[in-house]
Order: C-alpha cells, then sequence, then structure tokens
C-alpha cells in the first residue's frame, strides 16, 4: 500500500505537470525556467502536435485537473511521508496545501483577480484532497471515521460558500478561458506568419549590438505581446560560449536586486527569439556574453 501511494503521486504529479508545458499559454513562467537551462520546450514538435487537438479538450481537463492532481500528489506524498499515520501534527502538513489552494481561490473571487474565480477548481482540490483519504478509509477504518466526519463537514461548508461565490463573482471565467485557449491555438500561426488576426504587425521597439558585456540606453514599451530577436556568436571557436539577456526595469540593477535572463545559451552561435511578458513601462538591456551580439526588441503594434 505504501509503494501504491508514493507512485501515485509521483504519476500524478508528471501528469498535471504535462498538461501545462503541452496545452497551456506559453506566458507560464515554467517556459522561461526551462529556457535558462536552454530547453526551448515551446517549439518542439510534442507540444506543436498536442496543440492541434487543444479545441477537442474540455476547459475543466485544461484549467482544473491539474490543480487537483498536484494536490492528490501532495497529500499522498505527506500521507507517505508520515507513514500514514493520522494525528493532529501530521493533518496539518497534509491539509496545509489543500486549504491554502482552497482559499486563495476565495480570494479571487472575494477580490476580483482577473475575473478567474472557478468553482470547477474548488472541486478538483476537493477531490484531489479527499481521494487519498478514500483509498486509505479501508485500512484504517476507525480511525479515520471522526476525521473523515469533521473533514467533510468542513468541506461541505466551503463547498456551499464556493457555490454562492460562483453565482455572484464568477460569470466571468468561461469567457477568460476562452480567450487563452484562442491564445494557445494561434501560438503557431504566429511564429510562422509574424502577424495576427487584427493585422498586428511586429516592429522593431529597439535594437543592440555590441561585444561581451553592455548595458543599453533605455527604451519603452506599451504593454503589447513583445519578444526578443538576438543572433550571438562567440569568440575564439572553442566550442561553447556565454550570452545572457536581461529585460531590466528603468532605475533598477541587477547587480544589487538579482534578476532572471530572458535568454540564455552557452551555445557557440544561436540565432532565435524568445517571447517575453513586460508590463507598459521604461526598460533597458543588460547583456552579459562572450562574443559578438546583435539584440532586437519587437512589440506587436
Amino acid at each position: 500500500m505504501k509503494n501504491r501511494f508514493f507512485w501515485g503521486s509521483i504519476i500524478s504529479l508528471i501528469f498535471g505537470t504535462a498538461i501545462y508545458l503541452l496545452l497551456r499559454t506559453s506566458s507560464l513562467k515554467v517556459f522561461g525556467w526551462l529556457e535558462i537551462v536552454n530547453i526551448n520546450f515551446l517549439n518542439s514538435d510534442i507540444r506543436k502536435f498536442s496543440i492541434d487537438y487543444l479545441e477537442i479538450l474540455p476547459n475543466w481537463f485544461l484549467y482544473s485537473l491539474p490543480d487537483g492532481l498536484w494536490i492528490f500528489s501532495y497529500v499522498c506524498l505527506m500521507m507517505y511521508i508520515w507513514n500514514f499515520k493520522i494525528n493532529a501534527h501530521s493533518f496539518f502538513w497534509i491539509s496545509i496545501i489543500p486549504f491554502i489552494a482552497i482559499l486563495s481561490e476565495f480570494g479571487q473571487a472575494i477580490y476580483l483577480i482577473s475575473g478567474t474565480f472557478d468553482f470547477c477548481d474548488i472541486l478538483f482540490y476537493i477531490l484531489g484532497f479527499n481521494i487519498p483519504f478514500l483509498l486509505l478509509f479501508n485500512n484504517k477504518h476507525d480511525k479515520l471515521l471522526k476525521i473523515m466526519s469533521k473533514n467533510l463537514k468542513t468541506i461541505a461548508s466551503i463547498g456551499a460558500f464556493a457555490f454562492f461565490a460562483f453565482i455572484a463573482f464568477g460569470s466571468s471565467d468561461d469567457k477568460e478561458k476562452t480567450s487563452n485557449k484562442e491564445q494557445i491555438t494561434t501560438e503557431n500561426a504566429t511564429e510562422s506568419t509574424n502577424t495576427i488576426s487584427n493585422e498586428k504587425k511586429w516592429t522593431t521597439v529597439y535594437s543592440f549590438s555590441g561585444n561581451g558585456l553592455k548595458k543599453s540606453p533605455t527604451f519603452e514599451l506599451t504593454g503589447n505581446e513583445a519578444r526578443i530577436k538576438y543572433s550571438y556568436k562567440a569568440d575564439g571557436n572553442v566550442g561553447m560560449g556565454m550570452f545572457a539577456v536581461y529585460v531590466v526595469d528603468e532605475g533598477e540593477d541587477i547587480m544589487k536586486t538579482g534578476g532572471f535572463p530572458e535568454v540564455m545559451t552557452q551555445a557557440e552561435n544561436e540565432e532565435s527569439e524568445s517571447t517575453i511578458q513586460k508590463s507598459e513601462g521604461k526598460y533597458y538591456l543588460n547583456i552579459n556574453a562572450s562574443g559578438s551580439w546583435t539584440v532586437s526588441i519587437e512589440e506587436l503594434q
């Protein structure tokens, strides 16, 4: 039984992550993290193939199921760590992440955060939290009976609150998720034609060339969809290089505040592009390289 919970945790975590990588929008931070380690998953053939089937998948599969799978994975792993001993101390650690997730969903409804509250998310949080207990129930019937009784009463209260909150605040969620689906569907077309359906075109906002470590003058972004196009060639023909591009807010210094590069590679030569997510404002480029390079910032205008 112990091994089943452990492997159930691993498999559900992998499945939930796969949905994010294969079927969600390129604005997710995970794609930026992958680019840091030189993994360009956005342009992979398997992602392009999976997006072709996006329209036949329901919203709950794309947006709510991964949440439930991650909660299920967490609860199973915590039960495994605590050797399936359910007491006040272990129950705190088992339940803390699920309850934070549920309360954060309520916060989106109360504060109207981007209209993202979804009753379906609450349902999958609850299922992901309770299914491991139900699987364990037959083996520890008497001990879990009292815990499940209290637990289900709490969940029922949360469910009632979520239902009425959904009626009051959740009406815009379908439109929000539909627009996300449309964004994913058009990503491949955008890469090949450099245009979108409303006839906006990629326009160069700023171009910067040089060698080695340099900082650019400031330039402005309007908050529209933006990308970096770059070409880089290392010095010395040694088979590898170092090239990193930071897009930094005006007035900040990454040497003091730190930050993640928008582009980072150790290839000897590379010419490519990468999407960036920046709000309206003034920025400058901080380039750290061991060779010559050209970097352009483009926006859809």
